[in-house]
């Protein structure tokens, strides 16, 4: 597949011996040649700007990791100070009349302190706990917004596969139309047929290629979706390699519902979603207990700081124990605890609630996907008993045993099962990827690297 990436007047910068920046837009690389399925996944997750930025999520994850470390590792201040004083402190001696200073004008000092956090309540393990749950409920938001591109992108394919098949079908009609045609309007000058019989033949030709018409704008439009999908030019040409084909597919509900929960990223998010807020709970309640904090510290100042008045650098270091209990905060606390535990219940309601939306989503796919089958096997025997007919048809006008109302409508009916045939397959083969999707299998395959499978997460 040949891809251009630059557009002209990148050429002409080129050209000019000038540097070329990178392609700024996805819409400038036009596609030639074969495209399959899996090519036009791949290159629409590359030049997906919304799974772009959800990569970034990745970093927001591993800061909120190294966040979550600041509540349980030590803290290490470094203070410099330089003061002056106009007037140096001091007392005036009535005694002798002298005046005793009580310090220097010029005050330096720098200030070394650490403090150690020992009881939080168990803040820190609940934030250290969140910020890795964190981590998990982000390969989630990953794996989801590439099921939706592949999604989007696979339905935009077979739309546009779909299409072409359905212009065939249409295109195929007019030649036939158009072979009629000729044979009445050679059967008219041996006057075996009237100048109403060629015009009746002239309406089907004109029918027939008002229908071609329609078909080919049908397929225009599948393929601008297609490449918008990708997120590639509008100019780009190329050949879809992937063929309409029936491939029939044994599903049971029980295997397939066992599948979604464990797969399906909707489930996971909202399982993440409430082990997030349980963290959120604990938080709340470590406000409850008391806080102990070891310190430590250490002073480089001139005067120096143990020996009074002595106008000389020294230092001096100090260590202990704080000890904090909240007593009364004007309810603040209670509040914020009572708002986590709402938030807690409704996160659990709504993991719930994304089983049993998995539930009727994993039923539905199943009943579409055999509602689907059965259409095409009819719709199989249809057409074959349609040709049949077409093919009696014209055997028995050209032998005058049937007239040409009886041509027409076994063409039409020809035309309108082979329309109805590839609707039913289409229509199977987007009942498949819908199964794909509900149950959280759909684009395993293009998954970002380092992404797991939710059911091999820690704690699920």
């Amino acid at each position: 597949m040949a891809v251009s990436r630059f557009s002209v007047s990148m050429l002409v910068v080129l050209s000019c011996g000038l540097a070329v920046p990178p392609a700024r837009a996805s819409s400038e690389t036009v596609l030639s040649g074969r495209l399959t399925l899996d090519d036009a996944v791949k290159i629409a997750i590359d030049n997906n700007l919304d799974l772009k930025s959800a990569y970034q999520q990745r970093e927001v994850a591993r800061g909120r990791r190294l966040e979550a470390w600041g509540e349980a590792l030590p803290k290490i201040d470094l203070l410099g100070r330089y003061e002056y004083t106009g007037k140096t402190p001091g007392i005036q001696d009535e005694a002798s009349g002298q005046f005793v200073p009580f310090g220097v004008q010029n005050n330096t000092a720098l200030d070394l302190s650490l403090r150690q956090p020992l009881w939080q309540g168990g803040r820190g393990a609940a934030a250290l706990r969140a910020s890795k749950l964190y981590a998990s409920f982000t390969e989630e938001e990953l794996r989801a917004a590439v099921q939706a591109v592949v999604y989007r992108t696979s339905l935009a394919y077979w739309s546009a596969i779909v299409g072409a098949e359905e212009r065939s079908v249409a295109e195929n009609a007019l030649r036939l139309a158009e072979t009629h045609l000729k044979d009445v309007e050679t059967k008219k000058k041996f006057g075996v047929a009237s100048e109403f019989n060629v015009l009746r033949s002239q309406v089907e030709v004109a029918n027939a290629t008002t229908e071609s018409i329609v078909f080919k704008n049908r397929v225009h439009l599948a393929r601008t979706e297609l490449f918008r999908a990708m997120g590639v030019s509008q100019d780009s040409e190329v050949e879809l390699a992937d063929g309409l084909v029936y491939a029939p597919l044994d599903a049971q509900e029980a295997d397939e519902l066992r599948t979604a929960f464990a797969e399906r990223p909707e489930i996971a998010l909202a399982d993440y979603g409430a082990r997030l807020q349980k963290e959120a709970v604990a938080v709340a309640k470590s406000d409850f207990s008391p806080r102990i904090e070891a310190f430590l510290g250490a002073t480089y100042a001139k005067p120096n700081p143990s020996i009074y008045n002595l106008n000389e650098f020294g230092s001096q270091w100090r260590a202990g124990v704080n000890l904090t209990f909240p007593v009364f905060d004007g309810l603040a606390r209670k509040g914020r605890l009572v708002q986590e535990k709402a938030r807690l219940a409704q996160r659990e309601i709504q993991a719930d609630d994304a089983r049993e939306r998995a539930r009727s989503e994993v039923r539905a796919a199943l009943m579409t996907l055999e509602d689907a089958a059965e259409a095409v096997d009819s719709q199989k025997k249809t057409v074959e008993q349609a040709n049949e007919g077409l093919r009696l048809a014209e055997v028995g006008y050209r032998e005058g045993t049937l007239d040409q109302v009886a041509v027409i409508d076994a063409r039409l009916a020809l035309t309108r099962v082979q329309l109805l045939f590839s609707q039913s397959v289409y229509r199977h083969v987007v009942a498949k990827i819908d199964l794909e999707r509900v149950r959280g299998t759909l684009g395993a395959a293009f998954q970002p690297p380092g992404t797991t499978s939710p059911a091999a997460a820690p704690g699920r």
